[in-house]
Protein backbone atom coordinates (compact mmCIF):
# COMPACT_ATOMS: atom_id res chain seq x y z
CA UNK A 1 0.00 0.00 0.00
CA UNK A 2 1.49 3.36 -1.05
CA UNK A 3 1.81 6.09 1.57
CA UNK A 4 1.52 8.85 -1.06
CA UNK A 5 -0.23 9.34 -4.38
CA UNK A 6 1.66 7.82 -7.32
CA UNK A 7 3.24 10.13 -9.87
CA UNK A 8 1.61 10.98 -13.16
CA UNK A 9 4.10 8.83 -15.05
CA UNK A 10 3.34 5.78 -12.89
CA UNK A 11 -0.41 6.33 -13.26
CA UNK A 12 0.04 6.69 -17.02
CA UNK A 13 1.91 3.37 -17.21
CA UNK A 14 -0.76 1.75 -15.06
CA UNK A 15 -3.53 3.21 -17.25
CA UNK A 16 -1.72 1.92 -20.34
CA UNK A 17 -1.98 -1.66 -18.98
CA UNK A 18 1.74 -2.04 -18.38
CA UNK A 19 1.33 -4.92 -15.97
CA UNK A 20 5.04 -5.61 -15.93
CA UNK A 21 5.81 -2.26 -14.28
CA UNK A 22 7.63 -2.73 -10.95
CA UNK A 23 5.02 -0.80 -8.97
CA UNK A 24 1.95 -2.17 -10.78
CA UNK A 25 0.69 -4.22 -7.83
CA UNK A 26 1.13 -1.43 -5.29
CA UNK A 27 -0.51 1.10 -7.63
CA UNK A 28 -3.40 -1.31 -8.18
CA UNK A 29 -3.98 -1.57 -4.43
CA UNK A 30 -3.74 2.19 -4.05
CA UNK A 31 -6.17 2.89 -6.91
CA UNK A 32 -8.71 0.48 -5.44
CA UNK A 33 -8.75 2.45 -2.16
CA UNK A 34 -8.18 6.01 -3.47
CA UNK A 35 -11.10 7.53 -5.31
CA UNK A 36 -9.11 10.48 -6.59
CA UNK A 37 -6.39 8.33 -8.17
CA UNK A 38 -9.05 6.04 -9.64
CA UNK A 39 -10.68 9.04 -11.33
CA UNK A 40 -7.29 10.19 -12.62
CA UNK A 41 -6.58 6.74 -14.04
CA UNK A 42 -9.97 6.79 -15.75
CA UNK A 43 -9.12 10.18 -17.25
CA UNK A 44 -5.76 8.91 -18.51
CA UNK A 45 -7.41 5.86 -20.08
CA UNK A 46 -9.69 8.16 -22.10
CA UNK A 47 -6.67 9.85 -23.68
CA UNK A 48 -4.57 8.40 -26.47
CA UNK A 49 -0.81 7.81 -26.19
CA UNK A 50 0.13 11.18 -27.73
CA UNK A 51 -2.17 13.11 -25.41
CA UNK A 52 -0.86 11.17 -22.42
CA UNK A 53 2.76 11.98 -23.27
CA UNK A 54 1.87 15.66 -23.69
CA UNK A 55 0.24 15.57 -20.28
CA UNK A 56 3.37 14.06 -18.70
CA UNK A 57 5.56 16.68 -20.40
CA UNK A 58 3.27 19.41 -19.06
CA UNK A 59 3.54 17.84 -15.61
CA UNK A 60 7.33 18.08 -15.71
CA UNK A 61 7.20 21.73 -16.80
CA UNK A 62 4.66 22.81 -14.19
CA UNK A 63 6.41 20.83 -11.45
CA UNK A 64 9.60 22.76 -12.11
CA UNK A 65 7.76 26.04 -11.48
CA UNK A 66 5.91 24.89 -8.37
CA UNK A 67 2.60 24.66 -10.23
CA UNK A 68 -0.17 22.12 -9.56
CA UNK A 69 0.07 18.85 -11.52
CA UNK A 70 -2.05 18.46 -14.66
CA UNK A 71 -4.25 15.88 -12.94
CA UNK A 72 -5.17 18.51 -10.37
CA UNK A 73 -6.05 20.82 -13.26
CA UNK A 74 -8.10 18.00 -14.79
CA UNK A 75 -9.91 17.57 -11.47
CA UNK A 76 -10.49 21.33 -11.47
CA UNK A 77 -12.09 21.13 -14.92
CA UNK A 78 -14.40 18.32 -13.83
CA UNK A 79 -15.27 20.01 -10.50
CA UNK A 80 -13.71 17.27 -8.36
CA UNK A 81 -11.48 19.47 -6.20
CA UNK A 82 -12.42 20.32 -2.61
CA UNK A 83 -13.58 23.88 -1.99
CA UNK A 84 -10.34 25.13 -0.41
CA UNK A 85 -8.12 23.52 -3.06
CA UNK A 86 -10.38 24.90 -5.79
CA UNK A 87 -9.95 28.45 -4.45
CA UNK A 88 -6.17 27.97 -4.24
CA UNK A 89 -6.07 26.64 -7.81
CA UNK A 90 -8.14 29.57 -9.11
CA UNK A 91 -5.80 32.05 -7.39
CA UNK A 92 -2.81 30.31 -8.97
CA UNK A 93 -4.42 30.27 -12.42
CA UNK A 94 -5.06 34.01 -12.25
CA UNK A 95 -1.31 34.67 -11.97
CA UNK A 96 0.27 31.76 -13.91
CA UNK A 97 0.08 31.80 -17.69
CA UNK A 98 1.79 28.40 -17.96
CA UNK A 99 -0.98 26.72 -15.98
CA UNK A 100 -3.66 28.51 -17.99
CA UNK A 101 -2.13 27.16 -21.19
CA UNK A 102 -1.93 23.69 -19.63
CA UNK A 103 -5.58 23.96 -18.59
CA UNK A 104 -6.61 24.79 -22.15
CA UNK A 105 -4.50 21.90 -23.45
CA UNK A 106 -6.09 19.42 -21.04
CA UNK A 107 -9.55 20.68 -21.96
CA UNK A 108 -8.83 20.27 -25.68
CA UNK A 109 -7.48 16.74 -25.17
CA UNK A 110 -10.48 15.63 -23.16
CA UNK A 111 -12.94 17.20 -25.62
CA UNK A 112 -11.28 15.40 -28.55
CA UNK A 113 -11.81 12.11 -26.74
CA UNK A 114 -15.37 13.08 -25.81
CA UNK A 115 -16.33 13.85 -29.43
CA UNK A 116 -16.35 10.13 -30.20
CA UNK A 117 -18.47 9.24 -27.17
CA UNK A 118 -22.19 9.39 -26.60
CA UNK A 119 -23.47 12.55 -24.84
CA UNK A 120 -25.34 10.45 -22.26
CA UNK A 121 -22.17 8.57 -21.36
CA UNK A 122 -20.26 11.83 -20.92
CA UNK A 123 -22.98 13.21 -18.67
CA UNK A 124 -23.00 10.02 -16.60
CA UNK A 125 -19.22 10.12 -16.20
CA UNK A 126 -19.04 13.78 -15.21
CA UNK A 127 -22.29 14.47 -13.38
CA UNK A 128 -23.47 11.25 -11.75
CA UNK A 129 -22.88 11.54 -7.97
CA UNK A 130 -22.45 8.67 -5.60
CA UNK A 131 -25.45 7.41 -3.63
CA UNK A 132 -24.49 9.12 -0.36
CA UNK A 133 -24.05 12.53 -2.04
CA UNK A 134 -27.36 12.18 -3.89
CA UNK A 135 -29.17 11.24 -0.68
CA UNK A 136 -27.71 14.18 1.24
CA UNK A 137 -28.63 16.58 -1.56
CA UNK A 138 -32.24 15.36 -1.72
CA UNK A 139 -32.62 15.57 2.06
CA UNK A 140 -31.23 19.10 2.05
CA UNK A 141 -33.66 20.19 -0.67
CA UNK A 142 -36.62 18.63 1.17
CA UNK A 143 -35.58 20.32 4.43
CA UNK A 144 -35.31 23.73 2.77
CA UNK A 145 -38.71 23.36 1.09
CA UNK A 146 -40.27 22.21 4.38
CA UNK A 147 -38.84 25.24 6.21
CA UNK A 148 -40.22 27.67 3.63
CA UNK A 149 -43.74 26.24 3.47
CA UNK A 150 -46.41 27.28 5.99
CA UNK A 151 -48.18 24.35 7.67
CA UNK A 152 -51.83 24.77 8.70
CA UNK A 153 -52.47 23.94 12.36
CA UNK A 154 -56.04 22.72 11.65
CA UNK A 155 -55.90 20.47 8.59
CA UNK A 156 -52.13 20.00 8.29
CA UNK A 157 -52.01 21.30 4.72
CA UNK A 158 -48.64 22.72 3.61
CA UNK A 159 -49.13 26.09 1.92
CA UNK A 160 -46.89 28.21 -0.24
CA UNK A 161 -44.43 30.57 1.50
CA UNK A 162 -46.06 33.85 2.52
CA UNK A 163 -49.62 32.46 2.52
CA UNK A 164 -51.99 33.97 5.10
CA UNK A 165 -54.99 31.68 4.36
CA UNK A 166 -54.86 27.87 4.19
CA UNK A 167 -55.60 26.49 0.71
CA UNK A 168 -57.09 23.31 2.21
CA UNK A 169 -59.57 24.51 4.85
CA UNK A 170 -59.53 28.30 4.42
CA UNK A 171 -58.39 28.96 7.99
CA UNK A 172 -56.23 31.97 8.70
CA UNK A 173 -52.61 30.96 9.04
CA UNK A 174 -50.40 32.23 11.81
CA UNK A 175 -48.45 35.22 10.65
CA UNK A 176 -44.72 34.51 10.61
CA UNK A 177 -42.61 36.36 13.14
CA UNK A 178 -40.24 37.68 10.48
CA UNK A 179 -42.83 40.11 9.03
CA UNK A 180 -44.20 43.46 10.16
CA UNK A 181 -47.18 45.64 9.30
CA UNK A 182 -46.70 48.72 7.13
CA UNK A 183 -48.12 51.80 8.91
CA UNK A 184 -49.30 53.40 5.65
CA UNK A 185 -50.94 50.58 3.63
CA UNK A 186 -51.41 48.00 6.46
CA UNK A 187 -49.83 45.20 4.38
CA UNK A 188 -47.46 42.49 5.64
CA UNK A 189 -43.86 43.07 4.56
CA UNK A 190 -40.52 41.41 5.45
CA UNK A 191 -39.14 42.57 8.78
CA UNK A 192 -35.77 43.50 7.28
CA UNK A 193 -37.34 45.90 4.75
CA UNK A 194 -36.47 49.59 4.82
CA UNK A 195 -38.97 50.37 2.06
CA UNK A 196 -42.54 49.04 1.63
CA UNK A 197 -42.90 47.35 -1.81
CA UNK A 198 -46.67 48.01 -1.84
CA UNK A 199 -46.98 51.75 -1.13
CA UNK A 200 -43.36 52.93 -1.17
CA UNK A 201 -43.34 54.28 2.38
CA UNK A 202 -40.09 54.28 4.33
CA UNK A 203 -39.99 51.70 7.12
CA UNK A 204 -38.06 52.59 10.26
CA UNK A 205 -36.49 49.98 12.57
CA UNK A 206 -38.50 49.11 15.76
CA UNK A 207 -36.72 51.65 17.99
CA UNK A 208 -37.25 54.37 15.41
CA UNK A 209 -40.90 53.38 15.03
CA UNK A 210 -41.48 53.91 18.76
CA UNK A 211 -39.66 57.22 18.53
CA UNK A 212 -41.79 58.18 15.54
CA UNK A 213 -45.04 57.40 17.39
CA UNK A 214 -43.86 59.26 20.51
CA UNK A 215 -42.80 62.28 18.48
CA UNK A 216 -46.07 62.26 16.54
CA UNK A 217 -48.25 62.06 19.67
CA UNK A 218 -46.20 64.79 21.36
CA UNK A 219 -46.55 66.98 18.29
CA UNK A 220 -50.36 66.55 18.28
CA UNK A 221 -50.72 67.40 21.98
CA UNK A 222 -48.31 70.32 21.56
CA UNK A 223 -50.39 71.67 18.67
CA UNK A 224 -53.54 71.55 20.83
CA UNK A 225 -51.75 73.31 23.68
CA UNK A 226 -50.50 76.10 21.42
CA UNK A 227 -54.06 76.84 20.31
CA UNK A 228 -55.22 76.86 23.93
CA UNK A 229 -52.43 79.24 24.99
CA UNK A 230 -53.15 81.52 22.03
CA UNK A 231 -56.89 81.69 22.84
CA UNK A 232 -56.28 82.30 26.56
CA UNK A 233 -53.64 84.95 25.89
CA UNK A 234 -55.85 86.86 23.46
CA UNK A 235 -58.82 86.56 25.84
CA UNK A 236 -56.77 87.92 28.79
CA UNK A 237 -55.52 90.90 26.78
CA UNK A 238 -59.05 91.59 25.50
CA UNK A 239 -60.58 91.46 28.99
CA UNK A 240 -57.91 93.86 30.31
CA UNK A 241 -59.35 96.67 28.16
CA UNK A 242 -62.77 96.27 29.80
CA UNK A 243 -61.75 95.46 33.38
CA UNK A 244 -59.74 98.61 34.06
CA UNK A 245 -59.38 97.75 37.73
CA UNK A 246 -57.49 94.49 36.87
CA UNK A 247 -55.77 95.78 33.74
CA UNK A 248 -52.22 94.98 34.89
CA UNK A 249 -53.19 91.51 36.14
CA UNK A 250 -54.83 90.51 32.84
CA UNK A 251 -51.92 91.94 30.82
CA UNK A 252 -49.48 89.87 32.92
CA UNK A 253 -51.67 86.80 32.47
CA UNK A 254 -51.75 87.39 28.70
CA UNK A 255 -47.94 87.67 28.64
CA UNK A 256 -47.64 84.38 30.53
CA UNK A 257 -49.94 82.63 28.05
CA UNK A 258 -47.95 84.21 25.21
CA UNK A 259 -44.68 82.87 26.63
CA UNK A 260 -46.28 79.42 26.86
CA UNK A 261 -47.33 79.71 23.23
CA UNK A 262 -43.78 80.65 22.14
CA UNK A 263 -42.23 77.70 24.04
CA UNK A 264 -44.70 75.23 22.52
CA UNK A 265 -43.98 76.61 19.05
CA UNK A 266 -40.27 75.93 19.57
CA UNK A 267 -41.03 72.38 20.75
CA UNK A 268 -43.29 71.78 17.76
CA UNK A 269 -40.49 72.73 15.38
CA UNK A 270 -38.12 70.34 17.16
CA UNK A 271 -40.62 67.46 16.91
CA UNK A 272 -41.31 68.31 13.27
CA UNK A 273 -37.59 68.02 12.52
CA UNK A 274 -37.47 64.66 14.34
CA UNK A 275 -40.41 63.34 12.32
CA UNK A 276 -38.86 64.50 9.07
CA UNK A 277 -35.52 62.90 9.94
CA UNK A 278 -37.07 59.58 10.98
CA UNK A 279 -39.19 59.41 7.84
CA UNK A 280 -36.33 60.27 5.51
CA UNK A 281 -33.77 57.85 7.00
CA UNK A 282 -35.49 54.77 5.60
CA UNK A 283 -35.75 56.26 2.11
CA UNK A 284 -32.14 57.38 2.24
CA UNK A 285 -30.96 53.87 3.17
CA UNK A 286 -33.13 52.35 0.43
CA UNK A 287 -31.78 54.80 -2.13
CA UNK A 288 -28.21 53.95 -1.09
CA UNK A 289 -28.97 50.22 -1.51
CA UNK A 290 -30.49 50.80 -4.94
CA UNK A 291 -27.52 52.90 -6.07
CA UNK A 292 -24.99 50.34 -4.80
CA UNK A 293 -27.03 47.49 -6.36
CA UNK A 294 -27.26 49.19 -9.75
CA UNK A 295 -23.56 50.07 -9.65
Amino acid sequence: MLKRHPSLKDLSEYAGSHADAPSASSIDKHVRSCRRCAQNVELLRRLDVLARSALIESDEQTGAHGCPPPLVLADYLEGLLPAQQRVTTEEHLSSCRLCRDALIQIQEMTMIEYDSAEPDEIADDLLEPDEATRRRTLNLIKTKLREQRVRCGICGEENEPGSLVCSGCGAQLKRPSHTLLCISCRQQIPAASNYCPNCGSAIAPPKKIFGLIRARSTAVTGLIRTHVWAVLGLAAIGISFFAHRYFIQFIALGLIFGAKWVLDQVQLRIYADILKRLRSEGKTEEQKKRISGSG
